[in-house]
């Protein structure tokens, strides 16, 4: 009688880090690719974003949301969806030819709405303050995983580039990992850390080569 032995996550998972080798190539087009955010939207320039910097829609495929969403797309995905560009929060609509808005901002200018997103984001960026992103969230102005991209694209250092709550949650559950359903995308993200921080404190992997992992070893978009 032959005995198979069930293979755990956490061993399948421990293997792949083991076996994974950095791909050069693709870390040096990343970090190019970075660069020339960077370059074109300094952390300390967000707030002075225009209409035109930011939004999509207009036919500028340089735009802060364009880059964000497509441009950046190598360094871990963002896609809104059904849930359209809406969830940036302002876009321009070539149908009604207009500016859009989100939530209360629908109620003021266009000029105004930008302000206030922009400074918005400057503070999550530039904070390392939890209520910073709480302001945020309580606006409801953006999509979390929206707002979870740029920020694993200004500090990837504190963030894995997963942006979708749900992969997310697979990943937590996956590796037994306990949450509440009230928890946060962005709490969430943080307990992924801690957990590999814990089990994998001495292999030197950054978190996009970790995310790069979980995809290929595991069926993370359905769990």
């Amino acid at each position: 009688m032959i005995i198979k032995k069930t293979v755990e996550p956490l061993e399948i998972l421990a293997a792949a880090i083991r076996e994974y080798k950095t791909n050069e190539n693709e870390k040096t087009k990343n970090a190019l690719l970075l660069r020339q955010f960077y370059e074109k939207f300094p952390i300390d320039k967000i707030k002075d974003l225009t209409l035109e910097d930011y939004c999509t829609g207009t036919g500028n495929n340089d735009s802060f949301c364009y880059w964000i969403e497509h441009n950046l797309s190598p360094l871990g995905s963002y896609a809104p969806a059904q849930r359209g560009s809406l969830v940036y929060g302002i876009y321009y609509s070539k149908e009604k030819e207009s500016y859009r808005k989100n939530g209360n901002i629908k109620n003021v200018s266009d000029e105004e709405a930008i302000k206030e997103i922009t400074r918005l984001i400057h503070n999550a960026v530039n904070s390392s303050d939890e209520d910073a992103i709480k302001e945020v969230l309580n606006q409801k102005y953006f999509d979390n995983g929206f707002l979870l991209k740029i920020l694993s694209t200004y500090k990837p250092n504190d963030y894995i580039p997963i942006h979708s709550h749900g992969h997310i949650k697979n990943c937590l559950n996956l590796f037994e990992i306990n949450f509440e359903k009230k928890d946060s995308i962005f709490y969430n993200n943080k307990k992924l850390i801690e957990f590999y921080n814990e089990k994998f404190q001495d292999i030197n992997l950054d978190f996009y080569d970790f995310m790069i992992i979980l995809y290929d070893n595991f069926n993370i978009a359905d769990g």
